[in-house]
């Protein structure tokens, strides 16, 4: 059987509140660990350059182009419109919250 939970106004709002600034919380977080990503991928891929230059897998052009294609492949337009989404989303959700939550202890005044 489900019973009829009711929630007044102000917990609505609250939880609205609540979840906003979680939101904002967690696309910020989402954005942190996609910008660490990038950065551990640039690492392992002039690793895997210098590794090919030392052995000689590799001359100086091959790492040069290499190095463009890495700059290319995290510069991707995709992926910066992505982060610049995420970055948006949580600096709304982050204002939201907060702008909510002053209407509402202006409203209580």
């Amino acid at each position: 059987m489900t019973e009829n939970v009711t929630m007044t106004e102000a917990e609505a709002f609250s939880d609205l509140v609540k979840n906003l600034a979680l939101l904002a919380t967690v696309l910020e977080k989402n954005l942190k660990w996609l910008e660490g990503e990038i950065a551990e991928g640039r690492e392992d891929r002039e690793e895997s350059i210098k590794m090919g230059l030392e052995r000689g897998g590799m001359d100086e052009s091959d790492a040069q182009q290499e190095r463009e294609f890495v700059t290319v492949l995290f510069h991707d337009l995709r992926i910066q419109k992505v982060m610049d989404n995420i970055r948006n989303g949580s600096e709304f959700c982050s204002f939201a919250s907060k702008w909510l939550s002053q209407y509402r202890m202006e409203d209580r005044a």
